[in-house]
């Protein structure tokens, strides 16, 4: 029998040990109310335990909950047996909590039921966790099952799948059963062992491997490409394949579609380029390496600015009507590697997307190098033609130039002339020597011009040195009128070939008055609208010059003309014109995007209208003299060469009168001498381009390997002629035209030396 004292120390033991667990004690009576509970369970409960004795849990929770655990209470109590399970309660302050719950029967000393028993015990955290797990897994199966790449898992080991989504069944044609539990070898995916093989012993040597091309068969036998990506991972403690499989059977077939389509560019006669909205090239077929000399690898990413355009405003004016209007085509010229100058006729097209947006410039390029020298050719020989009908007027003006030179010069050579005449007579010397230069220069410019050169044009220029020359060297009994408008547009074009216009038009307005007259060039704007447009065929909508050359003369019958734009067709006597002149309006017009217009009647006079597609966005540089006082030197000295002893010595005292110091050489040679004497003193070479023994070419090159930062202004009474593009290449910017006046020479060193010289 169980002595009082020991029964005490055994309670005592048994409360010492369930306040010590970690988990919640309570005791029940066969009521249902509380007999005990531990410290842990109290505070769980938020009371102490003399609030909880001989209460019930209708006490602390709602009824439902409550009647759900006096049912559990009464199980147990009846069955004897043990009650598990976890069960949700919400704390004072709110927090939904989870529990685990034991229950088992209470009995007294003698065996008799008196109650149960109950353990509890906080699993908030492991349930939670448990959830972040389910639903991770829920989500991987989500994902898994919803990417568009077809995913596999397969064992290392023995390389069968366990695991595949749908898109990988759809990629190789296999239902779900057909793969689990076989190798991709089994079901013919590999198309070559050895090339499984290689992948797996790199995959297992550096852990994974990143989109890798290959080929697969699908179930059907049919071939594809797909890009294969794996990783280890290890699953269940055994490592496993992770792959990733990406159809790109279309891509490769649309790569091999482009490589067949570029292969058929590089077999084209025109250069063909792509290149983005930045200018930046994404193709360049063989006939572009050709004419350019640039390879496709030395610039596709590279901006075609960078590499073959060569005058940025021309580039611009075509852009702009590229955005407008969606193409473009006209003549170019680019620099080849080396600096060779190529001609083109280019045409650029917009290249969409599916949703109409600007993606992509195409652009075609035709050699017309060797084309535009033979025109070049034709059409300076015309303006030998042109030139040589305006002889007569020529030599006639020249003559009334030189008679006043050399008569003011003699009397000013006798004794006796009036000192307060002299002044006068020079300044008659000056006025007609200077009117010569000019005519000379004009026809320097008309006779070699610049073939082919397409620049931003303002043709009131043009116009009225046209004007000038007519009313010069036209017979006195026709009557020479400009009409041009103030704010008259540009147009893109080549000067020279727009003179030569106006010069056959005003040589024909000519010969047509052979009694005298009125001849009229004019130049204005016109618009011409779609209504203009429909009615002229050769017109486009848009802005355009007009250029006029209009005559009082005899007119052209009806019944020719049909005719007077054939080439090699006049009514002129024999050997006073070849038929060309008209023939040749036409061409250049119609070179330029423009057309011609013909109004005639006989007996009263005839207009010919040419029309020159406008630029009205795009300015041309104006010219006209300078005003400004030019400022002198400081002392600076310069280098001046030239083989004609007059020229050399006016110049040397020009320079000198102007605040500079000079140096004269009368050729190449001698200027080396003195070059190296003056080495680092002499701020500017002077030197005529025409010289025997060494010309001003040879002696500017010479000049840049001693010294290649020199200063150097070159000369010549021919112009710079066929010597352009060599002083260009030496970096020579500065050019006079003889003979020049002091202030031309002026304003040329002032530009090119420093400031802090002047």
């Amino acid at each position: 029998m169980i002595s009082a004292v020991n029964l005490r120390n055994s309670e005592s033991l048994y409360q010492s040990l369930v306040e010590t667990l970690p988990v919640h004690v309570f005791c029940k009576d066969k009521e249902g109310r509380f007999i005990f509970g531990n410290n842990l369970f109290c505070r769980a409960m938020g009371k102490t335990l003399p609030d909880i004795l001989g209460k019930t849990d209708a006490d602390y929770f709602p009824p439902d909950l409550a009647g759900k655990y006096r049912r559990n209470d009464q199980e147990v109590m009846s069955s004897g047996k043990v009650w598990e399970d976890v069960e949700q309660y919400q704390t004072p302050e709110g927090e939904r909590r989870h529990v685990h719950v034991l229950k088992v029967p209470l009995r007294d000393h003698a065996g008799e039921l008196i109650g149960i028993q109950g353990l509890s015990w906080d699993v908030t955290a492991h349930k939670r966790a448990e959830e972040a797990v389910r639903q991770s897994e829920e989500l991987f199966s989500k994902v898994f099952r919803a990417l568009s790449v077809g995913v596999s898992v397969a064992r290392l080991s023995d390389g069968q799948f366990f695991e595949v989504n749908d898109a990988f069944l759809q990629l190789f044609g296999f239902r779900r059963e057909e793969v689990v539990g076989h190798t991709a070898l089994e079901l013919g995916l590999w198309t070559d062992s050895q090339e499984r093989k290689e992948a797996i012993a790199r995959l297992q040597a550096e852990g994974s491997l990143k989109n890798v091309e290959g080929k697969t068969r699908k179930k059907s036998g049919e071939f594809g490409d797909v890009l294969i990506s794996m990783e280890l991972v290890e699953m269940g403690g055994e490592k496993c394949i992770l792959a990733l499989f990406t159809d790109i059977t279309e891509r490769k077939r649309a790569e091999e579609r482009i490589r067949q389509q570029a292969s058929l560019l590089d077999l084209a006669q025109d250069a063909i380029i792509v290149r983005d909205l930045e200018g930046r090239i994404q193709f360049w077929n063989k006939a572009t390496e050709r004419l350019s000399g640039w390879t496709a690898e030395e610039v596709i990413g590279r901006k075609v600015t960078e590499l073959v355009y060569k005058d940025p405003m021309v580039f611009e004016a075509a852009q702009k009507q590229l955005r407008e209007k969606g193409e473009w085509a006209g003549e170019l010229h680019l620099v080849a590697k080396g600096g060779r100058e190529v001609i083109v006729y280019s045409r650029w097209t917009l290249v969409r997307d599916a949703q109409g947006n600007p993606k992509l410039l195409l652009a075609i390029n035709t050699d017309i190098t060797d084309k535009k020298r033979l025109e070049a050719q034709f059409l300076r020989a015309q303006r030998m033609e042109g030139l040589g009908m305006l002889a007569g007027g020529i030599a006639h003006d020249l003559n009334n130039i030189l008679a006043p030179i050399l008569m003011a010069s003699e009397l000013i050579r006798e004794e006796g002339v009036d000192a307060k005449e002299i002044p006068k007579m020079l300044n008659m010397i000056h006025v007609n020597a200077q009117r010569g230069a000019d005519i000379v220069k004009q026809l320097l410019t008309f006779g070699r011009g610049a073939a082919g050169q397409r620049i931003i044009v303002q043709p009131r220029h043009l116009v009225k040195e046209m004007v000038k020359m007519a009313q010069e060297t036209f017979p006195k009994n026709i009557l020479v009128h400009p009409q041009i408008a103030d704010d008259l547009w540009s147009v893109m074009g080549d000067p020279t070939q727009i003179h030569q216009v106006l010069l056959n038009l005003c040589l024909n307005a000519r010969d047509a008055t052979p009694g005298g007259g009125t001849l009229t060039v004019a130049a204005e704007n016109a618009m011409l609208d779609d209504h203009y447009a429909a009615q002229n065929p050769e017109a486009a909508t848009g802005p355009y010059v007009l250029l006029k050359v209009s005559d009082s003369g005899i007119g052209i019958a009806p019944e020719i003309m049909d005719k007077i734009f054939d080439p090699f067709f006049t009514t002129k006597e024999l050997g006073k014109g070849t038929g060309l002149g008209l023939s040749t309006v036409l061409g250049i017009a119609k070179s330029h995007g423009g057309f011609v217009k013909v109004y005639s009647e006989p007996g009263r006079g005839s207009t010919f209208s040419v029309y020159l597609p406008a630029t009205p966005d795009l300015v041309a540089t104006e010219e006209g003299p300078r005003a400004a006082a030019l400022p002198g030197g400081q002392g600076e000295l310069i280098l001046v060469v030239d083989d004609e002893e007059p020229i050399l010595e006016l110049t040397r005292k020009t320079l000198e009168r102007h605040g500079y110091k000079a140096l004269t050489a009368r050729d190449g040679t001698e200027a080396l001498v003195l070059f190296a004497q003056w080495r680092g003193k002499i701020r500017a070479v002077l030197t005529d381009v025409s010289m025997p023994v060494m010309d001003g070419v040879t002696l500017i090159r010479v000049l840049r390997k001693m010294e290649p930062g020199v200063n150097v202004i070159a000369a010549s009474g021919r112009g710079s002629g066929g010597k352009a593009f060599e002083l260009k290449t030496l970096g020579i910017h500065k050019f006079l035209t003889k003979p020049y006046a002091a202030e031309k020479l002026m304003l040329a060193l002032r530009e090119l030396l420093p400031r802090k010289h002047l």
